[in-house]
């Protein structure tokens, strides 16, 4: 048997070593630039881009998701979404985490807890979309392993412009917008409307205690993009309900939406530039969170396709014009409703059915405290499973 020769030894090399290179040179070649796209649009490395890379690609068929938490946060678009899960789960027989009275999940500084669903925290849930402090050990051990976490943000001057005229913060803290942005937040001016209305709202709301400390804000920051499948922006507020649509396998026909407990024209104050400038320092924890998400939201609509988008925004568009011209939905003065179509707040506008007769119709424009009372009436009355077995009441 001849030796093998140094020459072919080193032929054999390199046909294994480009064989064994081939398949990394692809993938590198193919990746590599989204990759340091997502690494400069989000001003940070992590290590969750892997997962959010192709998070809302839908490339094969899929069952529709049913176990949701929904991160309610103030101001933010935040009742017509909670309307869109509440007629998903009215229409799909699914159970809500509800609070045993009132419209919200716990109050001030405290955050989501079992305790706070009453005698059984345990039952099989589905959705969870009201107002409450995010905590994602508790709610993962009412809610479980595979849920869904979807929220919204908002630009937070926008924000906290809103807060102020719904809560009626100036006669909290005793001044107007302008004057509260220029004075020192010190005294009362420190503090937060009820414990839980104030500076870096959004910030609070996913569970944050100290939103001016940044290291702190940048770990929350972190925690939100790795445990959250979806963060969507008001300001796109279509395009969020299809990336929406996507990452949960719905329909169209579930994501259609009006713009509820929205303000008239009237009662929106337009802030002078001195006023935007004080205040986008004092809300500076919430503009590195909302910047952050702004800027993976842009590079999921960029990695959805601008084609598909347009076109799904078509079909969006025209299945809620289907709905409202069928349902005859017409707005109105909010003042001016009576009945279970009039939201609670002032200077809001309403939505009133003329004409149509289907329960959908009632339920798009139903008042968000009369919706969350009627789900609740139904889970506290005996409701059958499949098998014809009695349930116990969600809440006693």
């Amino acid at each position: 048997m001849r030796p093998v020769r140094p020459v072919s030894r080193l032929i054999v090399s390199i046909i294994l070593c480009i064989l064994i290179s081939l398949p990394l040179f692809i993938f590198y070649a193919k990746y590599l630039p989204k990759l340091q796209a997502m690494v400069q649009g989000h001003g940070m490395e992590s290590d969750t881009m892997w997962g959010n890379m192709f998070a809302i690609q839908r490339n094969s068929p899929c069952e529709k998701k049913m176990k949701i938490v929904y991160l309610k946060t103030h101001k933010c678009a935040s009742s017509s979404l909670q309307n869109i899960f509440l007629r998903f789960g009215e229409r799909h027989n699914l159970n809500f985490v509800l609070p045993n009275s009132g419209y919200q999940i716990g109050g001030g500084a405290v955050k989501f807890s079992q305790s706070m669903l009453g005698s059984d925290p345990k039952q099989n849930y589905n959705i969870l979309c009201m107002h409450t402090r995010f905590n994602k050990i508790e709610m993962e051990a009412v809610m479980g392993k595979n849920t869904a976490y979807i929220t919204m943000l908002r630009d937070p001057i926008d924000v906290f412009e809103s807060q102020w005229q719904f809560y009626g913060l100036h006669g909290h803290f005793g001044m107007n917008i302008d004057q509260f942005a220029v004075a020192p937040k010190i005294g009362k001016l420190s503090t937060r409307w009820w414990k839980q209305i104030g500076q870096n709202q959004m910030l609070w709301d996913l569970g944050l205690d100290e939103v001016e400390n940044e290291e702190m804000v940048l770990k929350k920051i972190d925690e939100i993009e790795k445990h959250f499948d979806l963060v969507m922006i008001a300001e796109q507020f279509d395009e969020s309900l299809v990336l929406m649509k996507e990452t949960l396998c719905w329909d169209f026909e579930d994501i259609t939406s009006l713009k509820l407990n929205g303000r008239k024209d009237g009662w929106k104050k337009s802030l002078n530039e001195s006023t935007k400038s004080y205040l986008k320092k004092y809300l500076n924890s919430d503009y590195m969170l909302y910047n952050h998400f702004k800027n993976i939201f842009q590079y999921k609509i960029k990695q959805f396709g601008t084609n598909k988008m347009n076109s799904e925004l078509q079909n969006l568009a025209k299945t809620t014009a289907d709905m409202t011209k069928s349902c005859s939905v017409t707005a109105e003065d909010n003042a001016a409703l009576r009945g279970d179509s009039a939201w609670w707040g002032p200077g809001l506008v309403g939505y009133k059915v003329t004409g149509g007769v289907a329960e959908e119709c009632r339920l798009m424009v139903m008042a968000e405290l009369k919706f969350v009372d009627r789900i609740r009436k139904k889970q506290r009355g005996v409701r059958n499973d499949k098998t014809g077995e009695k349930e116990e009441p969600a809440s006693k």
